[in-house]
């Protein structure tokens, strides 16, 4: 079935939907292909479909006269093969069987056709046909007019020049940073044309051994003399993309003349039809351009518009399990649908990558919020993109404004605030959540692979739209050349893009060719190298989000919550208190993975700031049911407090801190809990007691004296432990029902508070008490 496009401009750019690329005049018309690579088509007195395979349209090339389409045959199994289309019978010429790799099919000079398979080179002359054994997988190659050379891109992106005649090699790209793809011959083969990752337009003069630089640029194409190319040049802002123009420059750069001067029109694709006529197309709209050149302006001769463009309504791929993915699982979250309803995330691709990296990491809580596009769900992450939180000391509060104007912070404040960008501030918001984060100038597909295949997500800004993209990076589709990616914004190659499936979107690299969109340029990386939380046990601290959970609901937020870096293991979490009575704005749980259930010492850390509140009331929810625990935060300072003995299970119980003190405005710190284990319970004992009233205790003289109801004959075991949790008295006392009395002498204690613990092997009971002289 075939649709009409429709031009759709998402807020992001001027990029539409769907529009055409890559036209040339032919024998049976003008042949093109669109924004999707899986249609080629043809333009006479109307449109017709010749080709519909996955990545059919991109890296084509045509016989020199005109009349044979050389392009990549790839089915829905992700086999591939070379194929030529005739446009005189409009027959698919299978050139090989079908393969795992195969590369782009070349022309030259008489009749000769060149493709690659695996890591072979094949030249077919004639009748006869021709190896070359490269050494590595070549895709995307150039070959000189008369085919005694060939130009390409190894696995480390750098072009070489080999002469097929001598086997000699000429490294072009030697003595220049970054990687290269695209490498295009001058039709006088003086001259070899190239592209960095990075979108810069390079020129290498075979006579002078020289390269030149145009600048920034793409989707070059050489005159007929070979002295000069025409390209085109997108403008993006801050990721957005403003403007798309058409050059003319010789080959050194040197007189570089712009052609378009509009700035509703986005021009694309030019390619030469004769030394002053030109056919190109546009970003914005379906349609195609002719025209011709003259006082170095264009003058429009014809335009073919939107009511030729067809589209499939499906756009071909590969099928997703074609070949095995080896990815990692990554949190996806998406710019747009993941974020508040209040926030317009088309420009915040940088920070909702980000987040993922960090989330993957568990370096954050979960912060809820309820999005109501494309459907309403809830998001864990998407308030960091845009509000205002605290994370070890650093408050997120700077400000820019969003698409719609309204201002957010967040991640996007901290990266678009002023004259920042993403560039200069992703990789400083990466670290500043405790990961290792470097920013990486055109890194390589081998460097992309290697932190992938450690284990790092790895943040990529991509040429995957006009305007420059952010994706991260999580793995590798078999061996090919084709990156898995956590997509914010969609997956591209589907219809729609924005779209809610870029979990796993899968992207060719620059030069190579699989059946999926094409990332076209890498500008420049961020790693988020670090290690996942240990998972909590008998001790739970304030960063591991499995056991300890930090309560943002509304009318909390993250922007309530303080941090410091003065805690146990470096951090802690701190709020102010609140004169409310039993309803708390803040609160925090922490639920141990224990061992086995029996009775347990609980301690607080309480960090040496951040930390003056005097009323803080610990619930100990237990298998006896739930205490009370009001400790004054202000009289210790970095170190582990006893918040009494409690009989534990191995799961379910745990401990509740709040804000509502009664207190206003002090500082009430949640670090790191620790259950210290005594011995097992045995539930067949008799209880201490089966009155209301178990035991009392007096301090008269020095000497501690408990008196203890039992029902039946107990061992009774008594612990004294001071502040710091040492055990100061361990005693064991064999008593008989009825009433009994213990006597503790105290005279050699230093003054101060002390905790009494009673057990049984059933159940416990402990006190705090303060020891006066």
């Amino acid at each position: 079935m075939l649709i009409s496009a429709v031009n759709v401009n998402t807020d992001r750019s001027g990029e539409a939907q769907y529009y055409f690329t890559d036209p040339v005049l032919t024998t049976g018309g003008i042949v093109f292909t669109d924004n999707y690579y899986s249609s080629l088509y043809s333009l006479n007195d109307n449109v017709q479909i010749l080709v519909n395979t996955p990545g059919c349209g991109r890296y084509v090339d045509y016989d020199y006269s005109g009349n044979l389409i050389g392009f990549k045959h790839i089915d829905r199994s992700g086999l591939q093969f070379p194929a030529l289309y005739d446009l005189d019978d409009h027959c698919i010429y299978q050139l090989h069987s079908p393969v795992q790799q195969c590369g782009q099919v070349r022309f030259a000079h008489p009749h000769q056709v060149f493709f690659s398979i695996e890591d072979t080179l094949y030249r077919i002359c004639a009748d006869s046909t021709y190896f070359y054994f490269l050494g590595y997988y070549v895709n995307d190659f150039a070959v000189s007019p008369r085919g005694n050379f060939i130009a390409y891109n190894d696995q480390n992106d750098q072009i070489w020049i080999l002469n097929l005649s001598s086997d000699e090699k000429v490294w072009v790209t030697q003595n220049l940073p970054g990687g290269f793809c695209n490498p295009r011959w001058s039709p006088n083969r003086q001259r070899l044309a190239f592209s960095s990752l990075g979108g810069q337009i390079w020129v290498y003069d075979l006579n002078e051994e020289v390269n030149y630089s145009l600048g920034q640029g793409s989707q070059y194409c050489w005159d007929p003399s070979g002295e000069n190319l025409i390209y085109s040049v997108q403008q993006s802002e801050n990721l957005k993309l403003i403007n798309s123009d058409l050059f003319i420059s010789d080959y050194r750069g040197f007189d570089k003349i712009k052609l378009t001067h509009s700035l509703d029109d986005y021009e694309i694709s030019p390619r030469f039809l004769t030394d002053n006529q030109i056919i190109y197309a546009k970003m914005n709209e379906p349609c195609l351009i002719k025209a011709e050149i003259v006082n170095n302006c264009l003058v429009i001769e014809q335009q073919w518009d939107d009511h030729y463009s067809i589209f499939p309504l499906e756009h071909l791929l590969p099928e997703n399990d074609c070949y095995p993915r080896d990815s990692f699982d990554v949190p996806y979250y998406h710019q747009v649908y993941d974020v508040p309803d209040w926030f317009n995330g088309h420009w915040a691709c940088a920070p909702t990558t980000a987040i993922m990296a960090i989330d993957y990491y568990k370096k954050l809580p979960p912060w809820d919020c309820w999005c109501t596009s494309p459907y309403g769900h809830p998001s864990s992450m998407g308030r960091y993109v845009c509000e205002r939180y605290h994370y070890f000391s650093t408050e997120y509060n700077w400000e820019a404004l969003d698409p719609s104007n309204n201002p957010a912070q967040g991640g996007y404040g901290f990266m678009w605030y002023g004259s920042y960008s993403p560039y200069s501030r992703m990789a400083d918001y990466i670290s500043q959540h405790h990961l290792n984060a470097d920013r990486i100038d055109y890194p390589s597909f081998n460097e992309v692979v290697s932190e992938i295949d450690s284990g790092f997500p790895f943040s990529l800004c991509v040429g995957l739209t006009g305007s420059g993209h952010l994706v991260l990076a999580l793995g590798q589709v078999s061996t090919w050349h084709t990156l898995i990616f956590n997509d914010p914004y969609g997956n591209k190659n589907t219809a729609g893009y924005p779209s809610y499936d870029g979990k796993y979107s899968r992207y060719d690299w620059p030069g190579y060719n699989n059946g999926y969109q094409n990332l076209n340029q890498v500008y420049w990386a961020v790693t988020s190298r670090g290690d996942m939380p240990a998972p909590a046990d008998s001790i739970v601290d304030d960063l591991q989000y499995d056991g300890f959970t930090l309560y943002n609901d509304p009318p909390a937020r993250m922007g309530y919550w303080r941090d410091g870096v003065n805690g146990y293991a470096g951090h802690y979490w701190w709020t102010y208190t609140t004169a409310a009575q039993g309803i708390d704005t803040c609160y925090a749980t922490w639920t141990p993975k224990l061992p086995c259930n029996g009775y347990y010492h609980l301690y607080a850390w309480i960090p040496g700031d951040n930390a003056d509140a005097q009323q803080a009331i610990y619930k100990v929810h237990h298998t006896l049911g739930m205490d009370t625990v009001i400790l004054d935060q202000s009289q210790y300072s970095n170190q582990w407090v006893l918040l009494g003995g409690y009989q534990f299970d191995s799961s379910g119980d745990y401990v509740y801190l709040g804000d509502a003190t009664g207190i206003q405005g002090r500082k009430i710190a949640f670090d790191a809990l620790k259950w210290s284990f005594q011995y097992s319970s045995t539930p067949q004992t008799p209880p201490l007691s089966n009155g209301s009233e178990d035991y009392s205790w007096q301090i008269a003289d020095g000497v501690l004296t408990v008196n203890l109801s039992l029902i039946v004959s107990s061992q009774v075991q008594l612990d004294i432990f001071d502040l710091s949790g040492r055990k100061i008295i361990h005693q064991k006392y064999h008593l008989t029902p009825g009433s009994q009395q213990v006597n503790i002498t105290l005279k050699s204690f230093t003054p101060g508070v002390y905790f009494l613990s009673l057990n049984n092997g059933n159940r416990c009971i402990s006190a705090k008490f303060n020891l006066l002289f």
